[in-house]
């Protein structure tokens, strides 16, 4: 997504956080961006710093959003509540996120993969 997408999504919600994906200057790609008490920091080994905004509001910067697996019982239980979930593995992932039905069954016919798949991380759409 474009700079000032990646702004507004961190107004709208403060706890996702953004990593700079395609930029002008290389060695600022890879930063990664959170809204800390309404302002922009970057964060570094979890160490939040205060960020000079100036350089990164350029319109072409492509940002992505940076994701946090969350275990397979946190994943059904958000299931259970009607949010959709999908698993981390990228070979055992789905393009979409499934409600928790089709995502049984998605399980339902890996059953030889159960144990590899259910250890990983589950990703839960906002």
């Amino acid at each position: 997504m474009k700079t000032w997408k990646m702004m507004k999504e961190l107004t709208e919600k403060p706890h996702k956080k953004y990593k700079l994906t395609q930029c002008e200057d290389m060695n600022k790609c890879g930063v990664i961006v959170k809204n800390h008490k309404g302002y922009l920091m970057f964060v570094d080994h979890e160490d939040i710093q205060v960020l000079n905004v100036l350089p990164l509001i350029i319109p072409n910067n492509e940002w992505e959003e940076v994701r946090h697996a969350v275990m397979w019982i946190e994943a059904f239980q958000k299931g259970l509540e009607g949010k959709r979930i999908k698993p981390a593995l990228q070979h055992f992932s789905f393009p979409d996120y499934r409600t928790l039905s089709q995502t049984l069954k998605y399980l339902e016919e890996r059953q030889d993969y159960y144990e590899e798949i259910l250890k990983q991380g589950w990703f839960i759409e906002d």
